[in-house]
């Protein structure tokens, strides 16, 4: 027992408290900023030079403020708000 004075049950609940509260720290440190419109546009010209898909790419030589991820996620935003018109 690394814990002698506390039950399994016990480690095991501070443990789960402890990684909740450290999964919301890391989140609340997250701060999301708005695509500028530069942004779009260089976005924009990434896709249609580079094509769908290649997210590590646009943002690195297009949109180098923005993540992989982030590209990736608004090019699918982006897609279902203009199919949907």
């Amino acid at each position: 027992k690394y814990v002698p004075s506390k039950t399994r049950s016990q480690v095991g609940d501070y443990a789960y408290r402890h990684h909740q509260n450290c999964e919301s720290k890391a989140k609340s440190g997250r701060t999301r900023k708005p695509w500028t419109d530069e942004e779009k546009s260089a976005f924009l010209d990434g896709l249609n030079d580079l094509g769908w898909g290649e997210w590590a790419a646009i943002a690195k030589k297009y949109v180098p403020s923005k993540t992989s991820s982030q590209v990736g996620d608004y090019a699918y935003r982006h897609h279902q708000n203009h199919e949907s018109k």
